[in-house]
């Protein structure tokens, strides 16, 4: 869900900017009562990771937002585009290609995707993982981590066949509940008069059922098609497209730490000292920090 607060303040703050004639015109582009960089996200443990890393410095100049999920976050830099407040709008890249994302990302500059499939990937980085763990006098080197990486990318990877057909399917076939719904009538329904409630609920199981029927006839060649494409990117890609929240719960035996959040506050702790920041991380720094203007 959308939070409205953050959607409606941004809009009424246009609002106000454009009917107040008299503020100077400095005033105007930068409201004196908002002077921080608005940060939007997708969930609360996103601020939460986000606030332990940044520097102090950038800390004292962000404003977070958590809009709820992945299409709320692009709603609110929708809503958001345009307006005198510096915003970044922070999203997860699930499973997009490249193309996919360079795409997003020229219709909508305010958006930052990480590199990775969620921020979580970011913490999997192999130096950044190494030497957490070696800051816990276990041993652990880069290349045992590319090769678990490539190990639980593995174990993954039917998985992400099924997200990734899914998607494709929804994108192929789309139920359509405003479609032609007069020829869809029940013949004994009277296309002149008003359709009752039923009718319409009727239509649309009918909508769905339809859908359905479809995706279940071309889910063979969508699958094929996936697979091929994911065979193309995995080579290069597996990083990226790991379910990095899953791979972290999975890591308890090259740590001695007892939970995963654990090894998350740790991995954290590394960045936020500047040990080993990761190139998603670095890449959003610098990104609030030019919106605020401090270069």
């Amino acid at each position: 869900m959308v939070d409205n607060r953050v959607v409606n303040g941004g809009l009424a703050q246009k609002r106000r900017i454009r009917n107040d004639r008299t503020r100077s015109p400095c005033e105007m582009i930068w409201p004196v009562q908002i002077k921080r960089v608005l940060v939007v996200v997708e969930g609360p443990h996103d601020v939460s990771c986000i606030e332990r890393v940044l520097a102090p410095r950038l800390l004292a100049e962000v404003e977070f937002a958590a809009a709820g999920n992945v299409g709320a976050v692009m709603h609110v830099s929708r809503a958001l585009a345009g307006g005198a407040r510096p915003f970044v709008a922070v999203r997860d890249r699930d499973l997009l290609t490249s193309d996919q994302v360079d795409a997003l990302c020229r219709q909508m500059p305010n958006l930052f995707v990480w590199p990775g499939r969620c921020l979580e990937n970011e913490l999997l980085h192999p130096p950044l993982l190494a030497s957490a763990v070696r800051s816990t006098a276990a041993e652990l080197d880069e290349a045992t981590v590319r090769e678990l990486m490539r190990s639980l990318a593995e174990e993954q990877r039917e998985e992400m066949v099924a997200d990734l057909v899914e998607r494709r399917l929804r994108e192929e076939i789309v139920d359509e509940p405003g479609g032609p719904i007069r020829r869809r009538l029940p013949d004994a329904a009277d296309p002149r008069e008003e359709l009752t409630p039923s009718v319409q609920l009727e239509v649309r199981l009918r909508d769905r059922a339809e859908g359905a029927r479809r995706r279940v006839d071309t889910h063979a060649r969508v699958t094929q098609l996936v697979r091929n494409e994911l065979a193309a990117r995995f080579e290069h890609e597996h990083m990226a497209l790991i379910n990095g929240k899953r791979a972290l719960r999975q890591l308890r035996a090259i740590h001695p730490l007892r939970t995963a959040d654990q090894l998350e506050a740790l991995l954290l702790k590394h960045i936020s000292e500047g040990i080993v920041v990761p190139p998603g991380f670095a890449r959003l720094f610098g990104r609030i920090s030019d919106l605020a203007d401090l270069g």
